[in-house]
């Protein structure tokens, strides 16, 4: 990756991926290491989306294909949210909570709605 992803904004990463110098592959690979590699210190994630990588190819393969709107804000870019935001996907959405473990909600929170 010869692009420097740790203080980019979002227009950043999005010009990146727009002259080919990032992907959101690359992107996601680069936040799941920094993950990995600090948060048994600072434990501010309880847990990751499984399907992060192939989401990421996904973006990557629709940015291929040019499809407008996806072009735009937050396509490709990975985000994260609080446990107490509701997100139906193979994520838990428990607040902090170990009776909520494995609940399963409807659909995505407003706030994600408007994120995706």
């Amino acid at each position: 990756m010869d692009f420097p992803v740790r203080e980019a904004t979002v227009a950043e990463l999005q010009l990146a991926f727009k002259q080919n110098r990032l992907t959101s592959r690359q992107l996601v690979e680069f936040y799941l290491g920094e993950i990995s590699r600090l948060n048994s210190v600072l434990r501010g994630v309880i847990e990751v989306n499984p399907d992060a990588l192939h989401l990421a190819d996904k973006a990557d393969q629709e940015r291929k294909a040019k499809a407008p709107r996806l072009l735009l804000g937050l396509h490709g870019i990975p985000i994260l949210v609080k446990d107490n935001i509701a997100t139906n996907n193979k994520m838990n959405t428990t607040a902090g909570s170990f009776a909520l473990l494995g609940s399963i909600v409807p659909r995505n929170a407003f706030v994600v709605t408007k994120l995706i």
